[in-house]
């Protein structure tokens, strides 16, 4: 018993009408090699007549590896120099170039072939040829911060097919009507659409261009994502709201360049989370030194933290998280005679103590 192999294909064609693009998708968690692939139209009575194919059809590979691409009749045998391998979710994109697609629909199935004995599966497409007039489709910005707005923009070729409608479709929301934002011009045709509120998370967003042949719908499309900001980092009760820099801009608080014969003592309020450094050694006397931070949360929950260094011993630190809007207290002294003391602020995102 054989298992269908790891590798699956998608087939559309490119914006030159000329080609196909091929997109060879490894779908396991494990690397997967690809020998060749082949392509097969199926016929019916309602297909347009096979393309014409160029002397010489070519194939080229995103990632620059050599493939040859070689007719034989109703099937197209696609080679690699060297067999492929694909990591776990990687994908291969190829345009077939010179296959010269005819204008309507054609079924044509795609199967990759694996040297592990895998059996093939043939993935079938219907492809849909001379309708994809989107050219381009990108945004002012392909990062945004959550809820910010941002635009859109698309072009199509000239001229346009009579009957055209473009949609832009996105997450929940009904499909967007934007056949009037896409307006001509003498090189080209070029939509824009800004999205009011932005999004609140990475969303993916496509432009469909269709229209109606008779009785059929033909459609064609862009698709593209928009990445949204957001932190990743949870610790604690700390929060963080937008781009985080961790422990940069620090603030000196009590400045360790010269010795202490006082007790010293310093309370904030944490306009930002953050977190607060101290550091305490004695210097003369024989005696203990100590620093005591308290750190009282807005709902009223205390967190203390206390060190203690005898002289001659190594620096004793402390390190305590603060999460925003809590009260700070940082209380330094010595049992007898001089100390040294450092202590520091070291902001994460925006606002400052007061």
């Amino acid at each position: 018993m054989t298992t269908p192999t790891a590798l699956t294909c998608a087939l559309a064609p490119h914006a030159d009408t000329r080609a196909l693009r091929l997109t060879l998708i490894n779908t396991t968690d494990q690397h997967a090699t690809c020998t060749h692939i082949t392509l097969t139209r199926h016929t019916t009575t309602d297909d347009p007549p096979t393309p014409d194919t160029d002397p010489a059809p070519g194939v080229t590979a995103a990632d620059g590896s050599a493939w040859e691409l070689h007719p034989d009749g109703q099937h197209h045998h696609l080679r690699p120099g060297a067999p492929a391998v694909l990591a776990p979710g990687a994908r291969l994109d190829l345009l077939l170039d010179g296959l010269r697609p005819s204008q309507g629909s054609a079924r044509i199935s795609a199967t990759p072939h694996t040297p592990d004995g895998a059996a093939p599966q043939p993935d079938l497409h219907t492809v849909t040829f001379g309708t994809e007039v989107i050219t381009g489709f990108w945004s002012d910005t392909p990062q945004v911060a959550p809820g910010k707005d941002f635009t859109l923009t698309w072009t199509a070729a000239l001229p346009l097919p009579p009957g055209l409608k473009f949609h832009l479709c996105y997450g929940d929301q009904l499909p967007i009507d934007v056949t009037t934002l896409t307006k001509a011009d003498k090189d080209a045709s070029k939509g824009t659409w800004t999205c009011k509120g932005g999004v609140q998370d990475t969303t993916a967003f496509a432009l469909l261009a269709t229209r109606t042949v008779n009785n059929d719908t033909l459609t064609s499309g862009r698709t593209m994502a928009i990445s949204v900001s957001t932190p990743n980092l949870t610790t604690g009760q700390l929060r963080a709201d937008g781009k985080v820099a961790l422990l940069t801009e620090p603030v000196t608080l009590i400045d360790d360049s010269k010795a202490l014969g006082t007790p010293q003592s310093v309370e904030k309020k944490a306009g930002t989370d953050g977190f607060i450094a101290a550091r305490i050694r004695p210097v003369t006397g024989g005696a203990n030194a100590f620093a005591t931070i308290q750190v009282t949360a807005p709902n009223e929950v205390a967190h203390r933290a206390e060190a203690l260094s005898p002289e001659a011993a190594t620096p004793r630190n402390l390190l305590v998280p603060v999460p925003q809007g809590s009260t700070l207290n940082v209380q330094t002294r010595t049992e007898k005679g001089d100390y040294l003391a450092q202590v520091t602020w070291y902001p994460m995102g925006r606002g400052d103590l007061t």
